[in-house]
């Protein structure tokens, strides 16, 4: 792996904060009301799963020349939106008016039928195959047979390579693994190193010329 040594051990505490606050809520939730959500929901309805990658995403910014008055990450988060009045971002980047970047951290454990095909029957895990039905019209040849965590790669990918993202990463974890810091990353066209260079490199640039 060609990440920094200081940059991974970042990354895999991040990973392990996932894991750990995911065991936490699900213990904590419920415990005072006495009414608990089902299954794996129980992890996710309590939120800051996400805060140690927000956090080492923010600190290496900062750590890397970009100022940290540029960067928003808990409060002055919203942005105008097309569709809503706004949007919450897990972090921005303005300077002086200007945005930088602005960036959302997404995770899914399970349940991937439910919450990638919008609340469908049973769903696989992960990495199996996934057939899908044609009585009206083909798959696209890249969708066939592919996995969730195929589809993800594969919608990450176009997203980047039709700019419509700048950058985009894309690591898988498990419940056995996951809790000590391991990942995989499928894609190295979306792996955390080129995700971090595009970002940083984006930030102090512009920052840069418009001074």
């Amino acid at each position: 792996m060609s990440l920094n040594p200081r940059l991974e051990k970042g990354l895999r505490l991040a990973i392990k904060h996932f894991w750990s606050t995911r065991e936490t809520q699900a213990q904590k939730q419920g415990s005072i009301t006495g009414s608990r959500d089902s299954g794996a929901r129980t992890a996710v309805t309590g939120g800051r799963q996400m805060d140690g990658f927000i956090s080492l995403v923010r600190d290496h910014l900062c750590k890397n020349g970009l100022p940290e008055a540029h960067v928003y990450c808990e409060k002055r988060i919203e942005l105008p939106g097309w569709f809503r009045p706004e949007k919450r971002w897990d972090l921005l980047i303005v300077e002086n008016g200007q945005f930088l970047a602005g960036i959302e951290f997404k995770s899914q454990v399970g349940s991937f039928g439910n919450n990638y095909n919008n609340r469908t029957e049973e769903a696989p895990d992960s990495t199996r195959p996934v057939r899908a039905q044609e009585p009206h019209f083909k798959v696209f040849p890249e969708f066939r047979s592919a996995s969730y965590a195929k589809r993800y790669e594969i919608l990450l990918t176009k997203l980047v390579r039709e700019r419509l993202y700048d950058s985009a990463c894309f690591l898988l974890l498990n419940s056995k693994t996951g809790p000590r810091g391991k990942y995989k990353e499928p894609a190295p066209e979306l792996n955390f190193e080129k995700f971090m260079a595009s970002l940083l490199g984006r930030a102090i640039s512009i920052a840069k010329t418009s001074k």
